[in-house]
């Protein structure tokens, strides 16, 4: 009888063993994703802001084809699928892909800066959208018409 009891005995615990390193390693897995994607998350958004750094002064100086090159050298980086600029009405005024320049307004989703989407050949992409706030420099500039509060370069007044 002792015999069945510690058979026994030893099938639970190894039953419970293997239920709590599974258990354990599904919580793991899923931690590591989600820190793996809030650092590309952190990546993107500080790439976005350094896009935005480096166009700075071509902005200021309205050298919009300078811009254009900066951006699309970097557009150009393995792991950067395309930079693209919206107007305010959803329009994009530039993209380093053309087809984007093709297609009808679809203005962005500003409800989230960062937005993860399926793509058509199965893999997710990670888009980051970074507003380019209208500067005091630039909009009492004389080439500008509208209010200091709307949004700057590549709007419908300037395009």
């Amino acid at each position: 009888m002792p015999r069945k009891l510690g058979r026994k005995l030893m099938l639970s615990l190894t039953v419970i063993v293997i239920i709590v390193a599974a258990v354990s390693g599904l919580v793991n897995v899923k931690t590591e994703e989600r820190q793996l994607l809030n650092t590309m998350i952190l990546g993107a958004d500080q790439l976005s802001k350094g896009i935005t750094s480096a166009i700075w002064h071509v902005m200021l100086d309205d050298h919009r084809e300078a811009a254009y090159q900066v951006m699309r050298t970097i557009a150009s980086k393995q792991g950067i699928d395309r930079i693209r600029m919206y107007n305010r009405l959803g329009q994009v005024t530039f993209s380093t892909n053309a087809e984007d320049l093709r297609l009808p307004p679809d203005k962005p989703d500003l409800s989230s800066h960062v937005n993860i989407l399926g793509g058509n050949d199965g893999r997710r992409r990670l888009n980051m959208l970074t507003p380019i706030p209208n500067e005091p420099s630039c909009s009492q500039a004389a080439c500008h018409a509208h209010p200091r509060t709307s949004r700057c370069w590549g709007c419908s007044t300037c395009s």
